[in-house]
């Protein structure tokens, strides 16, 4: 008994002096946890309710923002997001509620507070307060502009100016039906001021509806920012075959008004009178609150933002066609859903950053599709490939390093999912199918496109909506099998409708299986290739005896005959290694499958090295031996790290290592072509010198 309590006095003198600390940390911890608890949301206030705006809360509800943020958007229109891509379709008998992308009650469900026909008029960054044009005063924590952009009115003279009508909005759109309905008797002529790809939308639109459309553009030629005079050619053939009447190299010099409607009086001194004149001249970004608030703008419009979408404030950002990235403003709904995403991201404390965007233009008209990717009118150090019939012209832009930089399509084409997607990853294509498409308008051989169930579930399906292979693929799985119902839960085809044949295939295969990862085996003859190649590169040689009574191993490397046994066996290895090449890279060679393949391919590379130190005993060799030992190493330590990053591509998408292993791969090609010739100069050499 003793011994006990002469135990617990001792504890209890180390104990009692350190109690009061260990009680005011628990006490802290707690008060911690308790304030933390009770910490009041950071308020975040948006100010724009378009595509873009809209995109950005879906992704902050997908993050469960609602925790930490209290979300309030202010909208200038009286009615929720809407498609504005599809905005034309008003005039085809669609109503104005089916373009809405979320109704009032999705936003109440999930906790956003959403303030209609509330348009925002000052912005006090150092109070960090809005006021609205009804006088209310919001104040925020973190401020997103997402103001978007508005029709660019051209500067006319006259005093029929004020009758012309600008094409933005769903408003705008329902305004001029109503007035169509009122001037059909008295002048069914319509004018589209403004040739691009709003104003053709519009111009086919309102054809449809039974007018004569006139449509006027200052250019020489149609969508004079996106096509070359070929492709142009084609889409004004086109429009002008169906009864529209093209008036390029025009200019508008006054506008007056008649009794039946509008006059406009050309330049030239020609004159075109009608019923009504619709102004779709282009956008321009609405970044009047950032410039009044002090914010710093590009001059030729939109809120300067850096890569995290930062404005020149730290908690101010810009989103969509208001915000100019490196100078550059973004007038497509795809760039504007990757800036939401991207925000959204980081504000609950993602660390991302904004990708380069590609552009994508899409003029989708029952008479003629036309596609652009990239910038086809920048054309310095590129090749051309076009291919041209009546109806169709393709032309892609091919970088000195074979990948397509840009590309332009008039006419419909099959092959565009695969040519956006060569785009986008920066794909090489081969000369003989730059070739073929010259002759035929095909791009690849036959197979070359990837069946949709075998892509990588980080393949980007629909550009416009950022969606990947993997989300389509579990949103199948989650029962969601019908094309519509598809598009529906996962936004893709619902924009330009082009990626909507690969979500037809996907739905109509059945179970959807991912893409089968290399096999094990692949990483380990990797890992052994690579110690190998290491070991030949820096291992010390293996001495010759002396004399014949002490001769061993060295027997290898010494007598002729088993010098040209390993030396014909290498050979031979590194002509079967061929065979995945021929697999991959040949039409005509389908026998088994990649993977497979690959682990051969691996396997003879390892037999390949032991056959290596069979015939030279860690020897390097002089001369055209020490060149050709070490263009194999280099060829056979490229292919060992290939193989080793060979399941990361599926199995770690996204991580830095999947973004290596393409460049291992071609290094590994690019070092092994030298070995060929470099073999048939050493065997002439040996049997003819």
């Amino acid at each position: 008994m003793q011994s006990t309590r002469a135990h617990h006095l001792r504890f209890d003198a180390l104990w009692t002096p350190a109690r009061p600390l260990f009680a005011r940390l628990k006490t802290g911890s707690r008060t911690k946890l308790q304030a933390s608890q009770k910490a009041p949301r950071a308020r975040l206030v948006v100010i724009g309710n378009g595509m873009v705006g809209q995109r950005f809360c879906e992704r902050l509800i997908e993050l469960e923002a609602g925790a930490r943020y209290e979300i309030v958007v202010l909208s200038e229109e009286a009615i929720p997001a809407y498609d504005r891509v599809h905005l034309s379709d008003i005039w085809r008998g669609r109503a104005a509620g089916e373009l809405v992308l979320r109704d009032r009650a999705w936003y109440s469900a999930n906790g956003v507070e959403l303030c209609l026909d509330e348009r925002a008029e000052t912005i006090d960054v150092e109070a960090q307060r809005v006021t609205t044009h009804t006088g209310r005063e919001v104040r925020y924590d973190k401020l997103v502009l997402a103001t978007g952009s508005r029709a660019t009115v051209p500067k006319l003279s006259g005093e029929g100016v004020a009758a012309l009508m600008a094409y933005r909005t769903i408003g705008d759109a329902q305004r001029i039906l109503r007035e169509i309905g009122r001037s059909r008797s008295r002048d069914r002529r319509v004018v589209i001021i403004g040739g691009g790809l709003l104003g053709l939308e519009a111009a086919r639109a309102m054809q449809q509806l039974g007018c004569e459309v006139v449509v006027i553009e200052t250019a020489s030629q149609l969508m004079p920012r996106q096509l070359d005079p070929p492709a142009a050619a084609e889409l004004a053939r086109a429009l002008r075959g169906s009864g529209i009447d093209l008036r390029l190299k025009a200019s508008i010099a006054r506008v007056a008004t008649t009794e039946s409607g509008v006059r406009l009086e050309l330049d030239d001194g020609e004159a075109v009178t009608a019923g009504m004149a619709v102004v779709a001249a282009g956008a321009r970004a609405c970044d009047e609150l950032a410039r009044a608030a002090g914010l710093r703008c590009h001059q030729r419009g939109g809120v300067e933002v850096d890569e995290r979408l930062q404005t020149s404030r730290a908690n101010v950002f810009a989103i969509g066609e208001c915000a100019s990235h490196v100078g550059v403003p973004h007038g497509l709904v795809a760039p504007g859903y990757a800036m939401a995403n991207v925000l959204a991201d980081n504000l609950v404390g993602k660390k991302r950053r904004l990708p380069p965007q590609e552009a994508v233009t899409r003029l989708k008209l029952d008479l003629i599709e036309v596609t652009v990717l990239g910038n086809p009118l920048e054309s310095a150090d590129q090749h051309d490939w076009v291919w041209q019939k009546e109806g169709h012209y393709r032309r892609l832009l091919v970088g000195l390093d074979r990948r397509i930089n840009a590309a332009l399509c008039v006419g419909p084409w099959d092959e565009l999912p695969l040519l956006q997607r060569l785009v986008s990853e920066g794909r090489r294509v081969r000369l003989r199918d730059l070739q073929a498409f010259r002759r035929t308008g095909k791009l690849g051989a036959e197979g070359a496109q990837p069946a949709i169930l075998v892509l990588p579930a980080e393949t980007v399906i629909c550009q416009c909506a950022n969606v990947t292979c993997g989300t389509l693929r579990r949103a199948i799985a989650a029962g969601h099998s019908d094309p519509d119902a598809l598009a529906r839960t996962t936004s893709a085809s619902t924009l330009c409708g082009s990626c909507k044949p690969l979500l037809v295939q996907m739905c109509g295969m059945g179970q959807v299986v991912a893409p089968q990862p290399p096999s094990r085996v692949l990483p380990i003859a990797g890992a052994t290739g690579a110690i190998l190649a290491l070991a030949i590169a820096v291992a010390p040689r293996i001495p010759i005896a002396d004399s014949v009574l002490s001769e061993g191993i060295d027997v290898l490397w010494v007598d002729p005959l088993w010098k040209q046994v390993s030396g014909f066996t290498l050979v031979a290895l590194i002509a079967l290694g061929l065979g995945l090449s021929l697999r991959k890279r040949s039409a005509k060679f389908r026998w088994g499958n990649v993977n497979a393949w690959r682990v051969v391919h691996g396997v003879f590379g390892v037999l390949g090295l032991v056959a290596l130190i069979a015939h030279t005993g860690f020897r390097l060799g002089d001369n055209l031996n020490r060149v050709l030992a070490l263009a194999f190493l280099a060829s056979a330590f490229t292919g060992a790290a290939s193989g080793m990053l060979a399941r990361v591509s599926l199995t770690r998408p996204g991580s830095r290592l999947s973004q290596i292993a393409p460049h291992v791969r071609s290094l590994h090609d690019y070092t092994f072509w030298p070995l060929p010739v470099l073999v048939g100069l050493h065997v002439f050499k040996t049997y003819f010198y």
